[in-house]
Parts: structure tokens; C-alpha cells; sequence
């Protein structure tokens, strides 16, 4: 017969979660704290960059090259690594 280990307690902001129905109720409140909209002007610009480039994306969604040559994959991968450095700095520069 499998044992199973018992599930330690959670810390919370009031203290610790011991019993199974503590436990429960503080993970749903977390993942209800997470999933609230967003409502701080400040992240406003990191939103409507994420959604113009969905919406891009749904539009026209890349293609898959045609890559044969391994120079070509080197070249493609590095435009990759270029792009994701770019799409960095725009969501860190709140641009």
C-alpha cells in the first residue's frame, strides 16, 4: 500500500493554512487576486503593446520558412534572438 506524504501547511497573510478546506479556500483567493483585471494606468502602454501585436499576429501569422542552408537557419535564429531583444526593451521601457 502506497503512503501518501501529508500536504504541509500554506502561509498566508493571516497566519497558516493547516486543514484541507483552509488550504483550498486561500489557493482560490489567490488565483482570484491574479486573474482580476487590470486597472493601474501604468501598465496601460504594456497592454496595448501586447495587444497590437496579437492582433498583428492574428492577421498576418508569420510563416514557416523555407530554410535549407544552414547559413540561412543561422541567419533566421539570430533575427529571432534580435527581435526578442527588441520586444524586451519595448515592454521594459514601457514604450
Amino acid at each position: 500500500m502506497k503512503v501518501l506524504n501529508p500536504i504541509t501547511a500554506l502561509v498566508t497573510p493571516w497566519g497558516f493554512a493547516l486543514s484541507d478546506s483552509e488550504k483550498t479556500e486561500e489557493l482560490a483567493d489567490n488565483l482570484k487576486a491574479q486573474f482580476l483585471p487590470v486597472t493601474d494606468p501604468s501598465f496601460r502602454p504594456v497592454i496595448e503593446t501586447v495587444t497590437v501585436t496579437f492582433r498583428s499576429y492574428i492577421i498576418s501569422p508569420s510563416s514557416r520558412p523555407q530554410i535549407t542552408i544552414p547559413d540561412e537557419i543561422h541567419e533566421a535564429v539570430r533575427e529571432l534572438k534580435e527581435s526578442r531583444l527588441r520586444a524586451r526593451k519595448v515592454y521594459r521601457d514601457g514604450q
